[in-house]
């Protein structure tokens, strides 16, 4: 288990940030969702050599 924070924004929210502020967010945000998608990748690996279970 890690400490996890939950920051909920609309929209609208995003819209009213500077240019800056806007592509600063786009590239933090995307960087943490190609590595969350990284790391379940990895787990779905591990998980069917250790089911043993052969890609379809």
């Amino acid at each position: 288990m890690e400490t996890s924070w939950v920051l909920g924004l609309r929209i609208q929210d995003i819209d009213g940030f500077s240019d800056s502020c806007r592509a600063r967010f786009s590239e933090v945000f995307l960087s943490v969702m190609a590595e969350r998608l990284s790391m379940l990748g990895g787990r779905l690996v591990s998980l069917r050599q250790e089911k043993n279970v052969g890609m379809v």
